[in-house]
Order: structure tokens, then sequence, then C-alpha cells
């Protein structure tokens, strides 16, 4: 198994594929690989040329090598594509965490507002404005909580260091 295993990762080749190259049976070649049965010499000697060819030649030929350059020239379209999202992705957050960041800051205004009415004792009109001015203004703090604030910028930070990497392979 050892000898397959050294041989297919060589010459790249299936089991059928390299029998047939040799000219012998699957089957014949299995028991070489098995240590049940030699090769025939012809067998042999094709063999040591096709892996002669390789050394000489490198592992990638000329089709390979056309090959690896197409999924290269994808692989970075492809990532050209990623990082604009990424970009993207990066301002709409920034975007919602100011937005969060300016709606805390009015809520918290509102708060000592609503703070500032209610000590007001002689109207009760201007208890009840308190009231819908404080429900309001923690709605609106719950919704932009800390919590939710810190998992934006965790995002934006995740996305941050994603951008940087895709920008080093851009580069590349």
């Amino acid at each position: 198994m050892k000898k397959e295993a050294t041989i297919k990762s060589l010459i790249g080749l299936t089991q059928e594929e390299t029998a047939m190259l040799l000219g012998i049976t699957r089957i014949h070649w299995t028991m070489f690989n098995t240590g049940r049965r030699d090769i025939p010499q012809a067998a042999s000697e094709r063999l040591v040329v096709v892996v002669n060819y390789l050394k000489k030649n490198g592992m990638v030929s000329g089709i390979g090598a056309k090959q690896e350059a197409a999924e290269k020239e994808q692989m970075h379209d492809w990532l050209k594509e990623e990082y604009k999202t990424v970009a993207y992705k990066l301002h709409y957050l920034e975007r919602k965490i100011q937005t969060s960041l300016h709606i805390r800051k009015e809520c918290y205004a509102a708060l000592a507002i609503a703070d500032y009415l209610k000590k007001q004792d002689d109207n009760e009109f201007l208890q009840h404005l308190s009231q819908s001015i404080s429900k309001r203004a923690c709605t609106a703090l719950n919704k932009h909580s800390l919590k939710r604030l810190t998992q934006l910028e965790l995002k934006k930070e995740t996305l941050e260091m994603l951008k940087f990497k895709m920008e080093a392979k851009l580069k590349v």
C-alpha cells in the first residue's frame, strides 16, 4: 500500500489509469502494490520513464499551469467582489453604530427632561408627559442597548480584520 500512495502521489493517476498506462490490468497493478506480484519489465520501464519525465519537467505541465493560472484569476476576481461586499458591510455597520450612539444620546437627554418634568409637582399634565417620555426613551434604549452596540462593534472589528487579510491577498 505504501508504494501505491507514493506512486499515486508522484503521477497523480488512479489505479485504473496507471494500469492502462503501463499496459497491465488493474488487478495486476493492485497485486503489485500489495507485494503479491511483480510487474512486467516493460511496465516497470514505462513507469520509470513517466516518473523521470515528471522529475525533469516539473509536476505542473503547460496544461496544468494554464489551469492553475485560470483558477488564480477566478479566485482573484472572486476576492475582489468579496472585498467590495465586506467594505459595504463595514460602511453599513459604521452607520448603524453611529445611529445607535446618536439615539442613545437623545434618549439620555429625554430622560433628563422627563426627570425635570417629574419634579414639577403642581402639574398633572407634566407628570403624564414625563412618564410618556421616560417610557419612549427606555424602549429606545432597550432597542439600542449596550449589548447590541457591542455586538455591532465586534462584527465591525471582525470585518475589518477580514478586509485587512483580503487586502494582503489582493496585493500578492
